[in-house]
């Protein structure tokens, strides 16, 4: 069992720590060129299916699919909290100093200064709770 993430927030091997508690490891990740990541968790932990609102709640994510332009999309972060808006371009490419990530999704739901550029480079919701794409998080190596 595990979860996604963006690739550039750990390499194969890492450790995953919540609230200061190892819960698992990066199993697989890639970046550049893509940014993506599975986090094996260890059998004591639960994963629950929801992600933060930062205001204290959560919003339960109830499966997958990929999203037209034009759809509407939440995205939560730690540094810049929780955040709607619409999907404005697909098959984006962000250049970086390790290199491009291609494929990405861009959306208005606005990434912060801790991020990368306006785009909204993170895990990202419809507005049922849907994940509609993958991509950078606020975290970087």
């Amino acid at each position: 069992k595990g979860f996604a993430t963006a690739g550039h927030c750990g390499n194969a091997g890492n450790s995953v720590r919540v609230a200061n508690q190892n819960v698992g490891s990066f199993a697989q990740s890639s970046f550049p060129g893509n940014d993506r990541a599975w986090v094996q968790v260890g059998s004591a932990h639960t994963l629950q299916p929801w992600v933060s609102n930062w205001s204290g709640g959560n919003v339960v994510v109830r499966g997958s699919t990929e999203a037209a332009t034009g759809a509407s999309v939440c995205r939560s972060g730690r540094t810049t909290g929780y955040q709607c808006g619409t999907i404005t371009a697909k098959n984006v490419t962000v250049n970086y100093a390790e290199g491009a990530v291609f494929g990405l999704t861009q959306s208005s739901a606005c990434a912060g200064v801790s991020t990368i550029g306006s785009l909204s480079l993170k895990l990202v919701f419809s507005s049922t709770g849907t994940p509609v794409i993958r991509s950078n998080s606020e975290m970087r190596r």
